[in-house]
């Protein structure tokens, strides 16, 4: 079912085309794919690799945190994601396929797609000592009228799912959010169509988990965009109801393989104040 899933369909595109590693399991944490630009960090490219299944993890990849404490499985990204269905952020150390250990930072998110059908979990993870994609990619050629297939596959896949997307495009402009990112913006996407990114930024005062106000080059989403730096973090918002909302979640830069710089995507979910 999960593979003829209009969902992971896009998803599966969308990672082809993207410069960040990404790694899909299906339902039961059995490896779907991984793209080309996880290869570094697995150790080998996923045409001819070895099926994964889900008990296999663990011993293929020996995660550790930072003490060489192994990883539980039931604190493994992947686990958390199609298990509790809950997004998770995750740093730690891991051994490649290729038997060198890096140490990985990413986010792990449910792949619920409508009808709340789960379909599996995607995975988006960085090599802590080099978070930059390169700056050799082409700049992107993104017009009002022609924008990048990277671009209007994100919004097609985030119209899907089931958690709160946000994408906005090269320039700081936003581009998009989805239906399950209006709770916790108090708004409906076609009531803050193509607002600048520092406008809706600075409406929605963002702040610490100790009350103070973030700068605006601080907050995750300008940091994805403007540093081409993924950047998680938890902190308040006020929406644009007047609610305030804590928040926790994750944005990286959406860098095409061959489009180069289209913006950035951010992954957010709400917690208890």
């Amino acid at each position: 079912m999960g593979q003829k899933a209009i969902e992971v369909i896009l998803m599966r595109q969308l990672a082809r085309y993207l410069a960040m590693p990404i790694v899909m399991v299906d339902p039961k944490g059995d490896l779907l794919f991984f793209n080309e630009s996880a290869q570094p960090l697995v150790g080998q490219p996923f045409e001819g690799s070895d099926a994964i299944r889900r008990g296999e993890w663990s011993e293929r990849f020996r995660p550790t945190w930072e003490d060489g404490t192994p990883v539980a499985r039931e604190d493994q990204p992947f686990f958390i994601a199609t298990e509790r269905r809950e997004p998770v952020y995750c740093r730690y150390w891991m051994q490649g396929l290729d038997g060198v250990r890096r140490e990985i930072e990413g986010i792990g998110f449910p792949l619920i797609g409508q009808g709340d059908r789960m379909l599996g979990a995607v995975g988006v993870f960085w090599d802590v000592s080099n978070p930059k994609v390169s700056d050799t990619l082409p700049a992107a050629a993104y017009e009002a009228r022609r924008r990048p297939i990277e671009a209007i596959l994100t919004k097609q896949l985030a119209s899907y799912l089931a958690i709160p997307m946000l994408l906005i495009g090269p320039e700081g402009h936003l581009m998009f959010f989805n239906e399950s990112a209006e709770p916790l913006l108090g708004a409906r996407f076609d009531e803050l169509d193509a607002i600048p990114l520092e406008e809706w930024s600075q409406a929605l005062q963002s702040a610490d988990e100790d009350g103070s106000p973030i700068e605006p080059q601080d907050r995750p989403m300008v940091v994805a965009l403007r540093q081409r730096e993924p950047r998680h973090r938890r902190f308040f918002i006020r929406g644009f109801d007047g609610a305030t909302r804590k928040v926790e979640g994750i944005a990286f830069p959406l860098l095409g393989r061959r489009s180069g710089n289209i913006g950035a995507l951010g992954i957010f979910w709400g917690l208890e104040a």
